[in-house]
């Protein structure tokens, strides 16, 4: 009967037809961070808010437990002033698989190459170089 109206007027008008029902009507609010969510079993739906059409997608959810992956570093390229880093994800097909590549600067780039060589030993086999 509304089908015609965006997401938030629909829950608007549902809301309003509501006399004694116990029922909740949650409205769709902005997340700043998602530090802002209480528990890592949180879902977040990211709905279609367009006026409702039944062959689109009605949106999107994601749990916030499983949108984390653990990455490993494929390879590490220390350039003049940044580091350039490629990150491996496990696809579930094959072992690892290449999912990104970032460059650091700044007071980012001697953290991380110090946290680096102490995970992996480089200080320790240059000093043995030597």
């Amino acid at each position: 009967r509304y089908a015609h109206l965006k997401l938030d007027e629909r829950l608007k008008r549902f809301q309003e037809s509501l006399t004694d029902e116990p029922i909740i009507v949650h409205h769709p609010v902005l997340i700043d961070h998602w530090g802002s969510l209480a528990h890592d079993d949180d879902m977040i739906r990211f709905p279609n808010n367009n006026p409702y059409n039944p062959t689109e997608e009605g949106g999107y959810t994601l749990m916030k437990s499983l949108a984390r992956k653990p990455f490993r570093i494929h390879s590490v390229k220390k350039n003049e002033d940044s580091i350039s880093i490629k990150v491996c994800a496990l696809d579930g097909i094959d072992d690892f698989v290449v999912v990104g590549e970032m460059e650091t600067f700044g007071d980012l780039t001697g953290q991380l190459l110090f946290t680096i060589n102490r995970r992996t030993g480089e200080r320790h086999k240059q000093a043995v170089r030597l």
